[in-house]
């Protein structure tokens, strides 16, 4: 199997995963999965789906980008270490019992909060757990340094920037003239550039 096919798949996958968190899609599912169950169902298919493109990974062969050595490996690491504990950081900021869907077990109600949360990373970035996983990948790039795993932050990179557009459309129906006033005053992705 080829770096293309691979990534191919990685691509379907992500194509995937936004048609199964689109609203039209998920109306369409309702009435073969609760409402109650279906951030579970959604959770669960993502994981899934990952367990076959983790062991196509590891089955193709890898061409390098750049010849690893100590130091790079050491700032790969660094990157990797930061971007996982800023990763916790804004993770915490979050309700997990929603994002997972167990908070839905008992309400089939969403119950998203009536104000906006700029505190925490949210104070410096609109979309923290975004640009934390792209710290993460880039340190995994750095780590790995080959075709394959530039090709997923690439690829990853390219839909979290649709995503972006995609869900600040829903935020600003949610939270309003907050939300336009927190777009303008809060960088999307890195703190005073982007």
């Amino acid at each position: 199997m080829s770096t293309i096919i691979f990534l191919f798949c990685v691509a379907i996958y992500y194509v995937i995963h936004s048609l199964l968190a689109a609203k039209a899609v998920k109306e369409r599912l309702y009435p073969i999965i609760s409402k109650r169950v279906y951030r579970i169902f959604f959770n669960l298919i993502s994981i899934a789906l990952l367990i076959p493109l983790i062991w196509m990974y590891f089955n193709i062969s890898h061409e390098s980008i750049f010849v690893k050595t100590s130091i790079t490996k050491f700032i790969g690491w660094v990157i990797l270490a930061i971007g996982l504990f800023a990763n916790v950081m804004a993770i915490r900021q979050y309700n997990l019992a929603e994002f997972s869907g167990v908070a839905y077990l008992s309400n089939s109600e969403t119950q998203h909060s009536s104000k906006l949360n700029i505190s925490g990373l949210n104070k410096w970035i609109r979309h923290p757990l975004y640009t934390t996983t792209l710290l993460v990948m880039l340190g995994v790039v750095v780590l790995e340094a080959n075709v394959a795993m530039l090709g997923i932050a690439l690829l990853s990179l390219i839909y979290i920037l649709i995503g972006i557009q995609l869900e600040e459309r829903k935020l600003i129906v949610v939270f309003g003239a907050d939300y336009v006033q927190y777009k303008k005053d809060v960088r999307m992705l890195v703190p005073f550039l982007f």
